[in-house]
């Protein structure tokens, strides 16, 4: 997640000031972005061979949420950052899906994180 952030941050910056790197740009996001949904899809698949007591499962089940929903929201800015390497074309309909998607996988966090505590 971290490296996402650096790029995020990076490609922000570079908007205004250099169009085309930002459309060269677009095509390392596209990439990260499929990139990070394929690894979270493995993610899901691990998280779902865990077996977790009856006391936690809550919190496995909103982690499991979490963890599907930032995958969506990187599906999402997936599909934003193809528009732009195959159309030149920024829909912010499609950014703002998943930026809205990653906020709402940190709520979700953060409910997984308060029913593990609550559940110990």
């Amino acid at each position: 997640m971290g490296e996402w952030n650096a790029f995020l941050s990076d490609y922000n910056a570079i908007a205004l000031e250099s169009p085309e790197i930002y459309d060269e740009r677009a095509v390392d996001g596209k990439k990260m972005t499929q990139q990070l949904a394929d690894d979270t899809q493995a993610l899901i698949v691990a998280w779902d061979g865990v077996e977790t007591p009856a006391g936690t499962a809550t919190a496995h089940g909103l982690a499991r949420d979490a963890i599907r929903e930032t995958q969506s929201g990187f599906i999402e800015l997936s599909i934003y950052f193809s528009n732009i390497v195959q159309y030149g074309v920024a829909f912010d309909e499609d950014l703002q899906a998943g930026t809205s998607r990653l906020n709402r996988a940190s709520l979700i966090w953060a409910e997984a994180k308060a029913a593990a505590i609550l559940a110990n």
